[in-house]
């Protein structure tokens, strides 16, 4: 069985609000957080290197504590000078997972 890229995975270390977790060229293809019960927490990836760059994604928590996992469909979201990741509440948010191909950690 071949693949045609190694998928990566990333962790936003905990109680961390932001961060250049990926440098260079780069595609999202999912995600994997978990959230209290309080809704509107939000996690917003910019494609660059500060929290001014362009925002390509964000998602809300929802009012009900879970585990949420999300799958970004065909190719993924491509980030042309990497991602930067913003997290609004980390005392909502305590954990963010991502998959993504190409780039490289910070």
């Amino acid at each position: 069985m071949s693949f045609a890229s190694d998928v990566k995975a990333y962790s936003l270390p905990a109680g961390t609000a932001q961060a250049t977790a990926i440098t260079g060229r780069t595609r999202l293809q999912g995600l994997y957080y978990v959230h209290g019960n309080s809704a509107g927490a939000t996690l917003t990836f910019s494609d660059g290197t500060s929290a001014g760059a362009t925002t390509r994604y964000t998602i809300a928590s929802s009012g009900v504590s879970a585990a949420e996992h999300l799958n970004i469909p065909d190719n993924g979201i491509l980030f042309k000078n990497g991602i930067h990741l913003a997290n609004s509440s980390t005392a909502e948010i305590t954990s963010v997972t991502f998959y993504y191909v190409g780039g490289g950690t910070s």
